[in-house]
């Protein structure tokens, strides 16, 4: 998956704060920010989305096992009957115009 990095606009002496408790603490405020985001995608963008995101992001995956587990989990498409074909009359003897 495609990574992006986010730049934030925090005031600096409760990121300093942050940061010095953290580190006293043992906590990776990286780490704690990732989480939270995980936590509020999951709250705010829709299961059906979400699903659809994690499929597009299964396919693209370069693991064979991976890919093999989409496609075979895939629905499998049955073609549709061919439409039965009316006759011409006008081109059909003995049809309506006979």
């Amino acid at each position: 998956m495609k990574k992006l990095t986010i730049k934030l606009n925090l005031d600096e002496r409760k990121y300093d704060a942050l940061h010095t408790f953290s580190t006293q603490k043992g906590i990776d405020i990286d780490a704690e920010f990732v989480a939270y985001f995980e936590k509020m995608y999951k709250k705010i963008v829709p299961k059906a989305v979400r699903e659809y995101i994690e499929g597009t992001t299964l396919s693209t995956v370069s693991d064979p096992v991976s890919e093999e587990k989409v496609i075979n989990n895939a629905p499998q498409l049955q073609p549709e009957p061919e439409p039965e074909t009316k006759s011409n009359p006008i081109s059909n003897p003995g049809g309506f115009w006979s």
